[in-house]
């Protein structure tokens, strides 16, 4: 399918839940530009000299900020289902997004990865790879040998 380019609230990401077996589709609204470049930059943090990473904050962070619900019968509270849209209404709970944060950030966090991250480059050209060709009857050029030289150990002296 392809992607819309029309800023939407609704879009669908369906993941499998590794605790219950099932599929669950969240709906999502599209990152802002800004964001994006917010949410990679809080993948890392600078503390003093070293670099932390802030990898599973961010994620929860961002995909509880884009999230906009959940496919009814996806979640059940008590044994009674719950519903993220507020014209369910023997359903509907307002703390749903309170909940996924407590008890589900897994899921969010999955979400936030795929919206975020899941953008792969695949190619199927035989030019992104250097694959030498030869005439007939010529034959492939030997490397030329590397001289080998010996470096020095640089010795360290507790002095």
């Amino acid at each position: 399918m392809p992607r819309d380019l029309k800023p939407s609230e609704r879009n669908e990401l369906i993941l499998k839940d590794g605790r219950s077996g099932d599929d669950i589709t969240f709906y999502y609204r599209n990152p802002e530009p800004s964001e994006e470049v917010s949410y990679q930059g809080g993948l890392f943090v600078k503390k003093g000299k070293k670099v932390k990473g802030n990898i599973s904050g961010t994620r929860l962070k961002f995909g509880l900020l884009i999230i906009t619900g959940f496919c009814d019968k996806s979640f059940e509270w008590d044994g009674e289902p719950i519903s993220s849209d507020p014209n369910n209404k023997e359903h509907y709970k307002p703390e749903w997004r309170d909940w996924l944060e407590k008890y589900a950030s897994d899921l969010v966090r999955a979400l936030a990865f795929q919206v975020f991250e899941g953008t792969s480059v695949t190619t199927n050209s035989k030019e992104d790879f250097f694959i030498p060709e030869f005439e007939e009857g010529e034959k492939e050029k030997e490397p030329s040998p590397v001289e080998e030289k010996e470096v020095p150990l640089e010795s360290s002296s507790d002095g």
